[in-house]
């Protein structure tokens, strides 16, 4: 993959253990990650608005 991605997991993701983060932070060239405290899976459903300013900031 060479185009830039955003990685965004919760801490507490009972679904998919953050540590899959850290290994698609690694793995993935160009990639920026950002892990939200006291969020489980749905982080953009958990946290709408600081969700959206982080997308939005790593589109523009």
């Amino acid at each position: 993959m060479k185009a830039p991605t955003l990685v965004v997991w919760g801490k507490q993701d009972s679904i998919i253990p953050v540590a899959h983060a850290y290994v698609a932070f690694q793995k993935i060239p160009n990639s920026s990650l950002h892990i939200f405290e006291r969020c489980g899976h749905w982080a953009q459903v958990e946290y709408p608005r600081k969700f959206n300013h982080l997308v939005t900031e790593f589109l523009a």
